[in-house]
């Protein structure tokens, strides 16, 4: 799924419920298998200025390799901290790899639904890609 909601550009997501189902969604979003990839974890919204500015310096230089190994990059799917800076420097570099945000439902909003609660028994079991 993707689109317009209101004034936003909705990114191409896909909802997956188990584990199994990962392989479908990469498929349904153009993301091909057996290439390299970084996991991008920690700092979304307690990072100091300072801090988001060396981390920007620090990504910079390995953009062009990341773009020319096919790389995908996955973070927590949010537009803040390490994640907003290295969607940034991607868009500077005009660099073209998927980056593929992974987030538990009830922690996002999806277009036309809202809030989606975690599923029952299994509050970490969604994912959101895109």
């Amino acid at each position: 799924m993707s689109g317009i909601v209101g004034d936003l550009a909705v990114p191409p997501f896909a909802r997956v419920s188990q584990p199994a189902g990962l392989p479908v969604a990469l498929k349904a979003l153009g993301i091909a298998v057996h290439r390299p990839v970084v996991v991008l974890v920690g700092g979304a919204g307690g990072m100091t200025p300072d801090q988001l500015a060396t981390m920007a310096e620090a990504v910079q230089p390995i953009i062009p390799a990341l773009d020319g190994w096919g790389a995908t990059i996955v973070d927590g799917g949010t537009d803040s901290g390490v994640m907003r800076v290295m969607g940034q420097a991607r868009d500077a570099a005009g660099a073209s790899f998927p980056l593929v945000g992974v987030a538990a439902e009830g922690t996002v909003m999806v277009p036309d639904a809202g809030r989606v609660p975690p599923h029952p028994g299994d509050p970490g079991s969604g994912r959101r890609l895109g």
